[in-house]
């Protein structure tokens, strides 16, 4: 029998007495929707991870909340956050909160960048992995992906110009594999230079990388690796020369 998960106030008697799964990831969600200091946070982000099967971490609402703590987090972590929050569900253009050392609070919306068409939910049913297990894609498909993460972030950005009420903005770039990463992000300074003032503050997240878009440009962590696999951008550019 695995030892019970380390947790506080109560989880480990929730553990350990067997209580239901729908009713450990409440109490998880619940404490995210507090303020946490962020490796408390993570901790509880982690332990979600471990006991929400992979179809619903990857799609659907009972997934959802886990997938914004996700991205709080690693933002959070690129952003040397002390503490990170949750929103409480269905507030308009907050999704979570983080503070920094010698700072206020700050609400972010997050949103997804991803290729047209593309839908996790019916992707996830299609390959039905095992938990942790990475989806692999066609090598055909490398080119189309790296030719769409430009277009799909810059729409994720025209969207959320039209429609958020929030002025604080977290993209997650999940469009797959990237082919030469320095024409990518000279493309990226070019095309977003239009809503550097949509925004307090604009983010596009991916692998290994963070920049910022909105209200200045800024590549605060990369270049970015290829998303698609552990391969960088350097020997799939040698791949497709």
């Amino acid at each position: 029998m695995r030892p019970p998960i380390q947790t506080w106030n109560g989880e480990e008697r929730l553990e350990r007495a067997g209580a239901p799964l729908e009713q450990l990831i409440a109490n998880d969600v619940e404490r995210l929707r507090a303020a946490r200091p962020l490796k408390e946070f993570a901790r509880i982000v982690s332990r979600m991870e471990r006991r929400l099967p992979y179809e619903v971490l990857m799609a659907g609402n009972r997934g959802k909340p886990w997938r914004e703590a996700w991205i709080a987090l690693n933002f959070g972590v690129a952003r040397s956050a002390t503490h990170l929050q949750l929103a409480a569900a269905g507030l308009p253009g907050e999704d979570f909160y983080m503070k920094r050392a010698d700072e206020a609070w700050y609400a972010f919306e997050a949103t997804e960048a991803m290729l047209p068409g593309r839908k996790r939910d019916e992707e996830v049913k299609a390959n039905k992995p095992e938990h942790g297990q990475v989806i692999h894609l066609e090598d055909c498909d490398i080119r189309r992906e790296s030719d769409g993460a430009l277009p799909a972030l810059v729409s994720a950005l025209q969207k959320k110009a039209r429609t958020s009420r929030g002025d604080r903005l977290v993209v997650y770039w999940n469009t797959g594999w990237l082919i030469g990463a320095a024409d990518f992000i000279d493309g990226l300074k070019t095309q977003t230079a239009p809503f550097r003032g949509a925004f307090a503050e604009a983010w596009i997240m991916g692998k290994a990388s963070l920049f910022r878009v909105a209200p200045d440009f800024a590549m605060v962590q990369g270049p970015p690796t290829s998303l698609g696999a552990k391969s960088t951008t350097r020997a799939l550019d040698e791949l497709y020369e």
